[in-house]
């Protein structure tokens, strides 16, 4: 669902210029570490009511028996029943995926997988930070 949703973003934005393509993705890369910056300062501070820890720790176990005993239909009410919750981290994951597609978009405008002499040179910069030392 999310590569759907984001190969239709994704078609929209890339024609357009690349001054633009770098703000939207400097903004979308934001927006992801806002957002997981976020998530994760919600569930710390949920941590610390009394009785979630065990809360959550029977919802996992509920979740291992649906997959790991359950019937298929189990499994597919589970799904049903939880449709929100299952669905939070396709749409949560659409700006990082926006900005990996634009990213992509962006090496390939700047000729880095073209086989020529500056290509190779654009690559031996960008890997160079990839880079531990060793030579192949």
């Amino acid at each position: 669902m999310s590569y759907a949703v984001t190969g239709i973003i994704v078609a929209l934005l890339v024609r357009r210029k690349i001054k633009l393509i770098k703000i939207l993705a400097l903004i979308l890369g934001i927006l992801h570490i806002a957002g997981v910056l976020l998530i994760s300062f919600i569930l710390e501070a949920g941590m610390r009511f009394p009785g979630s820890q065990e809360e959550f720790s029977l919802a996992l176990n509920e979740i291992a028996a649906v997959y790991s005993t359950g019937s298929y239909l189990d499994q597919v009410l589970f799904r049903f029943d939880g449709i929100f919750q299952m669905r939070l981290e396709a749409i949560a994951v659409i700006p990082m995926n926006i900005l990996l597609f634009l990213f992509g978009v962006y090496l390939v405008r700047a000729g880095i997988f073209r086989q020529t002499k500056r290509s190779e040179e654009l690559r031996k910069k960008f890997f160079l930070g990839f880079s531990c030392g060793h030579s192949a």
